[in-house]
């Protein structure tokens, strides 16, 4: 099994080069092409899996769709003060489904004074050094993904530009997937739909 880093050189032109091609593919019907005919709907209006389910596509070879693990799960996490104002606002995935051989593990979070709490939409992961992340996610300890293509990690600075896109997020499940790049030029997407074991608006 091949286990490669995201690297942060050339992240940026990457993304920008990746949300071109999405907006291209989402005006000819091409995303289905792109990502392998897959369930996931990567074009913003995400087809819904309807049931807990993992899939984890890497350059179009899909491991899943697939039901996940007894132990998979997603949870969320807002934190205010005594004014109501959102300090921190966490969300998590937790997930495997072993008999098709993928995972995926991440915790991304916004923190700061007065920040917008995570909800439904699409998100850019940006790691900061400061106190506030603004409408970035931050990476927390890191993102994994992996399959049996292989396993794609990153941290910090590393896992720049790579995106979240939440379709749902309610106290019984969440919905949706990541999609980043390795410096190999790898595309790599993870898609879920889990059960919450912590909901915490």
């Amino acid at each position: 099994m091949r286990v490669r880093r995201f690297g942060a050189k050339d992240w940026a032109m990457r993304a920008w080069a990746y949300g071109l091609s999405v907006v291209a593919l989402a005006g000819c019907g091409g995303l289905d092409d792109l990502f392998g005919g897959s369930n996931s709907g990567l074009d913003g209006g995400m087809v819904s899996f309807g049931r807990p389910t993992l899939e984890v596509t890497i350059n179009g070879v899909h491991a899943g769709p697939a039901d996940p693990d007894a132990t998979a799960s997603s949870y969320f996490r807002d934190t205010q003060d005594s004014f109501g104002n959102f300090l921190s606002s966490v969300f998590g995935v937790t997930a495997s489904a072993s008999s098709v051989g993928a995972a995926c593990n991440f915790e991304l979070q916004r923190f700061g004074a007065q920040i917008a709490p995570i909800g439904t939409g699409m998100f850019m992961v940006e790691s900061t050094s400061s106190s506030e992340t603004g409408d970035a996610l931050s990476p927390g300890s890191g993102i994994s993904v992996s399959s049996p293509q292989g396993t794609y990690t990153c941290a910090g600075s590393d896992c720049n530009n790579s995106v979240l896109n939440l379709s749902a997020l309610a106290s019984d499940h969440s919905e949706g997937y990541w999609i980043g790049n390795s410096p190999a030029g790898d595309t790599i997407t993870c898609t879920f739909y889990l059960a919450m074991s912590a909901y915490v608006p």
